[in-house]
């Protein structure tokens, strides 16, 4: 214990939450930010714009990270768009057409998107700003759409009847056209807005970060739908902005699980051709080479001020005959928000000055078990399961009291528990959910290492509904058993 280092209670290894990281301590992600597979140069400046990750594996810190760089850039505008609370009702109502609201989305979307590229563009004294520039901001400008930085309050003044009014005159002042037919000009006036954008040069740079997908979903389809409709605008108004030699951008940040339910018969074609796929697992018999205990290191190092501190450093060597490094990463899906979270909940019960000791471990492993891992795993499948079948899920689990189980087992137990809200449960949906959030693997019957698989260790994997199936440590040591 004498050879390993003290402090480790002073180390900040970061927020749950990336936007509240870089209000409270940008210097991670200016300092502290470890990008493994390059992509924050990939969203800055490469072809795809499309980044996918589970809950908690960066997508958001890619963004923030995106903002903070640009700080100390005057030639970089980076605008983040968040989602969160978007005004889907309004949206539907966004233009005006005899069409069902679904076939409107995709111009709905350009709509927004190229608005805040002109206001992004106004922004930048390099721009170039011709006579067609100038009339459609001063025109969006004195009807109160431009400028806005909140993408509800500009769905909600798009969707009213006083701006569907003005689009005739709108688009008469704007390109010199009109007509009386106010769902035709507003098509026109998007279609201007594309040709206005495709015209801008500058020296500068100008990325929309989109962000916030997962927070605003349920189980209306209707959503899921607007969501397709923006990935696909995205895509034609980024080639757009390529084709023109335009220096601009737009990416999304986008759940993986929820990306797979958008109804796109295109969406392969997208991941394929421009997305980026984030992962961070790593085989743990070699715990060294992982990339989230590098990013751990980094962070101590930002802290410590000393370029060869390593976690490895503050660790007690094993737990129950374990190596320590191991044990931790058995309770995380390994992902960054996982891993630092766990962390987090272990400095919290170290003495001041004094090394670490086995029981602060214990104690900052199973903090985290209850209060951060099995509340996310919840917060994940909301939009997927009803708030009781969430409920009901868990509770089953806890009944049961296994870890290691079987599929006819778990089905009989909730049929003869006595409770109705148990034998309704629809378990195949449940497990189904459960284990695309790596919640719950499965079992194939051999032991060591290659025993079992969580959808984390293999992205591509399926359930399947073998006959056994296990649930994730994290879990588990928040059950108390």
């Amino acid at each position: 214990m004498s050879n390993r280092r003290s402090g480790f209670e002073a180390i900040k290894f970061g927020y749950a939450s990336a936007e509240t990281e870089r209000a409270n301590a940008p210097e991670l992600l200016l300092q502290g930010y470890y990008d493994h597979q390059g992509v924050v140069g990939e969203a800055r400046s490469g072809a795809r714009f499309l980044f996918l990750g589970y809950k908690g594996s960066g997508k958001s810190a890619i963004g923030q990270k995106l903002v903070v760089d640009a700080y100390d850039h005057p030639n970089e505008f980076v605008t983040p768009l968040q989602l969160k609370d978007f005004p889907f009702n309004a949206f539907g109502k966004v233009g005006v057409s005899s069409d069902e609201p679904e076939s409107r989305y995709p111009t709905s979307w350009a709509w927004l998107i190229l608005l805040r590229l002109l206001g992004s563009f106004k922004q930048d004294a390099k721009a170039t700003q011709d006579p067609d520039f100038a009339r459609a901001v001063n025109s969006l400008t004195n009807i109160g759409i431009l400028p806005t930085d909140d993408l509800k309050n500009l769905v909600v003044k798009s969707s009213k009847n006083s701006f569907k009014a003005q689009i005739p005159t709108l688009l008469e002042a704007t390109h010199e056209s009109s007509t009386n037919e106010s769902g035709l000009g507003f098509l026109q006036l998007v279609n201007h807005l594309r040709s206005v954008c495709s015209r801008v040069r500058s020296e500068s740079s100008h990325i929309l970060v989109i962000d916030g997908l997962d927070d605003v979903l349920t189980q209306r389809e209707v959503q899921y739908r607007s969501l397709a409709a923006l990935l696909q605008e995205t895509v034609k108004i980024n080639e757009d902005l390529t084709a023109h030699g335009v220096p601009a951008k737009v990416i999304i940040l986008c759940r993986t699980d929820i990306f797979e339910l958008f109804p796109d018969a295109n969406k392969n074609k997208v991941r394929q051709d421009s997305a980026v796929s984030l992962d961070w697992y790593h085989d743990t018999r070699n715990p060294e080479e992982s990339a989230l205990v590098e990013l751990a290191d980094l962070r101590i190092q930002l802290a410590t001020g000393d370029r060869d501190a390593k976690l490895a450093h503050y660790l007690p060597p094993s737990i129950d005959g374990e190596p320590t490094i191991i044990a931790l990463l058995s309770l995380t899906r390994h992902t960054p928000r996982d891993f630092l979270q766990l962390l987090e909940s272990i400095r919290v019960f170290v003495d001041p000055g004094q090394p670490l000791k086995i029981d602060q471990v214990l104690s900052g492993m199973r903090r985290y078990s209850i209060e951060y891992f099995l509340p996310e795993i919840k917060d994940e499948l909301v939009g997927v399961l009803e708030p009781a079948e969430i409920e009901a899920a868990f509770s089953l689990f806890s009944a049961m009291r296994r870890r290691d189980f079987k599929l006819s087992q778990l089905k009989e137990f909730a049929q003869e528990s006595g409770h109705d809200v148990l034998r309704s449960l629809p378990i195949d949906k449940v497990l189904a959910a459960l284990y695309e959030r790596s919640a719950i693997g499965t079992v194939h019957g051999t032991k060591g290492y290659d025993a079992y698989t969580f959808k984390f260790r293999n992205r591509n994997s399926t359930l399947g509904f073998p006959e056994r199936l296990m649930m994730h440590k994290g879990i588990w040591k928040a059950m108390n058993f």
